[in-house]
């Protein structure tokens, strides 16, 4: 009977631990399955976002480009600005980028491609990030604020149109680059073509035209 009794006893232990076995087999699977779930499912949603930014910076860079091709605002800031301001402009529709940059890209002197950008920064349609690198200097990254470049395309077509693309007052000495000007029919007054050497962002010389003879340039195109 003793042994009958212990034998019980010790099958009773035996089942007991095999459903204790069991129920931790039970909890490690299904404490496993939804953490799979999760790492996948965030794993998708990263992907999507990733897919969802590259196609807004895709949607953004054409619109900027487009904008940049408007011939009122190429022409306008050409005038005002300098035929370097469409090129660097240009430059910064890939990415951000810095002013040494942009001036070793472009060919230009640093001085110069700084003097655009503020100018281009007075008319908002560029702004900038400053940041310091390892030895504590301080870089601008200078990139376009779509927003603002469209805002101002609308008022430079605008404004255009009522003035009928008149040639700025006080100003009696212009200057052309003959083979742009084919293209754009774009006439730089005196400080312009001062500030860029008298030299074209194409390379070419400029030519000089008294108040007059731009007059007549312009009634003709």
């Amino acid at each position: 009977m003793r042994g009958h009794g212990l034998s019980v006893k010790a099958g009773v232990r035996m089942k007991t631990v095999k459903a204790k076995a069991s129920a931790m087999a039970g909890r490690r699977t299904s404490g496993t399955r939804p953490l799979v779930s999760r790492r996948g499912s965030g794993s998708q949603q990263r992907t999507k976002k990733r897919a969802e930014e590259h196609f807004r910076e895709d949607k953004l860079k054409k619109e900027v480009q487009s904008l940049l091709e408007n011939g009122a605002l190429f022409e306008y800031v050409a005038k005002n600005v300098g035929n370097h301001a469409n090129n660097i402009l240009k430059v910064l529709t890939a990415c951000p980028e810095t002013d040494d940059k942009i001036a070793e890209a472009l060919s230009l002197k640093l001085n110069e491609t700084r003097r655009v950008l503020n100018m281009l920064n007075g008319y908002g349609i560029v702004r900038y990030n400053v940041n310091r690198d390892v030895k504590g200097w301080l870089t601008f990254e200078w990139y376009i604020d779509s927003a603002s470049l469209r805002d101002f395309g609308k008022c430079v077509s605008g404004a255009l149109a009522r003035k009928n693309n008149s040639l700025p007052e006080g100003c009696n000495d212009f200057f052309m680059c003959e083979v742009c000007f084919k293209k754009h029919k774009i006439l730089l007054p005196f400080d312009v073509a001062f500030e860029s050497s008298f030299r074209c962002g194409c390379g070419g010389g400029l030519k000089q035209l008294g108040r007059g003879e731009a007059e007549m340039l312009l009634e003709a195109r």
